[in-house]
């Protein structure tokens, strides 16, 4: 859940009520705003739109500024859908910004570094996979004496690389096979039986194109995309337009059957050898997402920004691995994008420990909160039971905090989030026990 209201077992219907009035209370500035920047977009307007969008951000939190409710956890809920909600517009900010910079001359200085996530086990198995491959070509050349066979390895090198990220790498094996069969009976009649008859620049253009359009077209599918581009590939390298052009069905022929067998020995190589299992990278990607969130709440210190990039790209590439089955998808996201949101509120907590915007004995109360999570070797679902404890002891402090109680505020809505999405996500945060992920960064 992004931008709404925590799913919660524990309250009953006239609670979640009064908590969804709220935040539809919150919301409906916030479309009006969003609308209008929208519009802004649409006539060109960069600068309004963003001014737009933050003033809405800045309403947003002044209106968070006095939330006082009857109940400390439709207060806690209130206050982790408002956040929720600011991120959204913190995220379009920042979007509209990328926007602005680039119609700037010079790229703005001083710009922070992206993390990605690193599978190294990944790259380790890719790596492998591909110098097997490479190898056993080299070796059939070797025992072939075939004087054209270095054209075979520099086709397969590229191969084995563009198809050890595809999501399914044998399937776009294939796709290779076929077009290069396509592109080689193509190629012959364009290079032996149309080109000679031909003479300027004007005619070669429009006959290539004619050979092309199928490829072009192949491309545009996202079904057909790999084969459409061995098809290309393939067809303009054995062509070969030249000036002059020269006719040669040997060198043809020969390079011809590099294209097929490079495309033979990919697939072997994908379908045989250290097979990719989209099962596994599916798998280790959940593990490596759930295992950064609780090496947090365990203790973990990481830079802020870099943790949530990295995390963020995991969960693209978990939503590209799964996009062809939208029942696993669903459960995927929402259990990462829990673990996600568990991390996020931890670091929250640790920058309003670190800051000292809390009251001493609502300090404590955190501090002493964060330890308990990070203490013990219990299931995660167990540990999340002092976020709730925590979350309670702070609501207690937040009429004597003062003008310190919205730091308090967000301290006892972060442990009840955290609290709230291992709950409600037990299955998954208790898989199996804590371990630092080795292979991943």
């Amino acid at each position: 859940m992004v931008g709404g209201i925590p799913a919660r077992a524990d309250d009953g219907p006239a609670a979640q009520a009064v908590a969804a009035q709220a935040v539809a209370a919150l919301r409906a500035p916030l479309r009006q705003a969003w609308e209008e920047a929208s519009q802004a977009l649409t006539d060109g307007d960069l600068p309004r739109a963003t001014g737009q969008l933050r003033q809405a951000r800045q309403q947003l939190a002044a209106s968070l500024s006095d939330v006082r409710l009857a109940d400390a956890r439709q207060e806690a809920t209130l206050l982790i859908a408002a956040d929720r909600l600011g991120e959204q517009l913190d995220a379009y900010l920042d979007a509209l910004g990328g926007l602005a910079a680039l119609a700037r001359q010079r790229p703005p200085t001083g710009a922070a570094p992206v993390r990605f996530h690193r599978d190294y086990a990944g790259a380790l198995q890719n790596g492998l996979r591909s110098m097997a491959a490479i190898v056993l070509a080299g070796l059939f050349w070797l025992w072939s004496g075939w004087t054209d066979g270095d054209m075979m390895l520099l086709v397969l090198a590229p191969y084995c690389s563009l198809l050890a990220t595809a999501g399914d790498p044998p399937a776009g094996a294939r796709a290779f096979v076929r077009g290069v069969l396509y592109a080689v009976p193509a190629a012959w009649v364009c290079a032996f039986g149309v080109l000679p008859h031909l003479d300027g620049f004007a005619l070669l253009a429009v006959a290539l194109a004619v050979f092309w359009l199928p490829g072009i077209l192949a491309t545009s599918s996202p079904r057909t995309m790999l084969g459409g581009l061995a098809y290309l590939v393939a067809f303009n390298t054995l062509t070969a337009a030249d000036n002059p052009m020269q006719y040669s069905m040997q060198a043809f022929a020969n390079h011809a059957v590099a294209w097929v067998l490079a495309t033979c020995f990919a697939l072997l190589c994908f379908q045989v050898i250290l097979p990719r299992h989209p099962g596994r990278d599916i798998a280790r990607l959940r593990r490596v997402i759930r295992d950064d969130a609780l090496a947090l709440l365990r203790g973990k210190r990481l830079a802020d920004a870099g943790w949530q990039q990295r995390q963020q790209h995991r969960v693209a590439q978990l939503g590209a691995l799964l996009k062809g089955r939208p029942a696993r998808l669903a459960d995927a996201l929402a259990q990462s994008l829990a673990a996600l949101r568990v991390g996020l509120e931890t670091q929250r907590i640790q920058r309003l420990l670190a800051s000292r915007a809390l009251p001493p004995q609502a300090q404590h109360l955190a501090q002493q909160g964060l330890d308990r999570l990070a203490r013990g070797g219990a299931p995660a679902s167990r540990r999340s039971l002092h976020a709730r404890r925590a979350a309670r002891l702070l609501a207690g402090q937040l009429d004597p905090a003062g003008p310190r109680r919205p730091a308090v505020q967000k301290a006892m809505a972060a442990f009840a989030d955290i609290h709230w999405l291992i709950h409600g996500h037990a299955a998954y945060f208790d898989a199996h026990p804590f371990e630092e992920p080795p292979h991943a960064e």
